[in-house]
């Protein structure tokens, strides 16, 4: 089969890891892949993974998720996604319409808008995947309209675990497959020369992921607490910015130079001995083998997918979550949920667990154990593929 996948973000993140990883497994099933998404770093993992990109400046979005749902000043961005839509328009429409694909991928729920056109043009299936929490307000207007858009103009929809599944309609055939990774976790070598007890957050550099409360444990624990602990922060800055612009779109919250904040705080606070920022690491399992603990205080209310990678190396993670379904963390049992992103909440939990290594080894082994039950790649590879036929053969 030939599928087209839709791909927003130019950096290489979460979405675009897992989208690669989990279609490489299918290498023997699809014949031609190809993937549209705006130029920048996610552009040469797609290639490593051998997909065949199709570069746009933008790919516009609308955003109706649960932490960057529009509101007061977040509404301009949706200026900037308006702006963009019909140069991207002309070209998506001319790629669809001039290729025979069986099927298309939306990797994000954000990029439902475009099912319609899509549908339209190509009278193909459309597969939607959702990978983040979705705002629950019935009687709102978008958030009524989104799930029309779900239920007429989309084949299949896919979510990432149970506390996604949560948030989109009740009445809605879902199919949950978690993330996924291939792993060679019993005898991947580390990073070698570790001495201190070692925590890491890693992902793309944003501020909904809990970078500023993760900085802030760690001040906690260091300045105020007095713990030899090292702490790695692993990921991509996901923008740059400087002068008048980034004064004013901070300000707004509309955006942040997260790399330029982290250097300001470690060396406002003398934590340069402590804090390790590595910036993207394409190998990110020798990270994974050598940690003690991963941190996922985001502020997404969900274990994300740092979470189930660190678990394959026997690694517990600590997690700002409310009522986790099963399938992805248990509290006390795979690792700490705690109740919010918080800075002290995030060093407490990091302290009990520095202080009781019985405990920790305990976390490490469930959370293992749960990640081979729900996150084999061979599994949910074959699970994707029968959507897919699913779709196809519906259509």
């Amino acid at each position: 089969m030939n599928i087209l996948y839709i791909h927003s973000s130019p950096v290489y993140g979460g979405s675009s890891k897992s989208i690669s990883e989990i279609v490489s497994a299918l290498n023997g099933e699809i014949s031609r892949k190809v993937v549209v998404c705006p130029a920048g770093p996610v552009v040469s993992q797609f290639e490593k993974y051998r997909l065949k990109v199709d570069i746009v400046r933008h790919v516009s979005q609308f955003d109706n998720t649960l932490f960057g749902g529009y509101k007061r000043f977040r509404w301009l961005v949706l200026l900037r996604e308006i702006f963009f839509f019909p140069s991207v328009y002309f070209k998506m429409k001319r790629l669809v319409m001039s290729s025979d694909f069986d099927l298309i991928h939306l990797n994000e729920i954000t990029l439902m808008p475009w099912a319609w056109f899509l549908k339209k043009w190509s009278g193909r299936p459309v597969v939607v995947h959702v990978r983040s929490l979705q705002r629950q307000f019935p009687c709102d207007r978008r958030t009524r309209w989104f799930h029309r858009m779900l239920k007429n103009d989309v084949d299949k929809v896919i979510a990432i675990d149970e506390t996604v599944r949560r948030t989109l309609p009740n009445d809605l055939p879902v199919t949950v497959i978690h993330n996924s990774m291939k792993v060679n976790a019993e005898n991947y070598q580390g990073l070698g020369s570790r001495t201190r007890f070692r925590v890491a957050i890693i992902g793309v550099l944003l501020k909904l992921k809990g970078i500023y409360e993760f900085l802030e444990a760690a001040r906690i624990l260091v300045r105020e607490r007095g713990y030899d602990i090292e702490f790695y922060i692993v990921g991509e800055n996901s923008r740059e910015l400087s002068g008048l612009k980034a004064a004013i779109l901070k300000r707004l919250d509309l955006a942040h130079d997260v790399r330029g904040d982290i250097e300001a705080f470690v060396e406002t606070h003398s934590l340069e001995e402590h804090i390790v920022l590595t910036g993207f690491v394409e190998d990110v399992q020798r990270i994974y083998a050598d940690l003690d603990v991963l941190c996922f205080p985001s502020h997404l209310n969900a274990a994300g997918r740092p979470v189930f990678e660190a678990a394959f190396y026997g690694v517990p993670s600590i997690v700002a979550v409310k009522d986790p379904p099963a399938d992805t963390i248990v509290d006390g049992e795979t690792g700490v949920c705690i109740d919010k992103p918080d800075g002290i909440l995030l060093a407490d939990a990091i302290e009990r667990l520095f202080r009781n290594r019985e405990e920790l080894e305990f976390l490490g082994r469930n959370a293992k154990q749960l990640a081979q039950l729900n996150f084999d790649i061979k599994e949910n590879a074959e699970a994707l593929l029968q959507v897919y036929k699913d779709a196809i053969a519906q259509k």
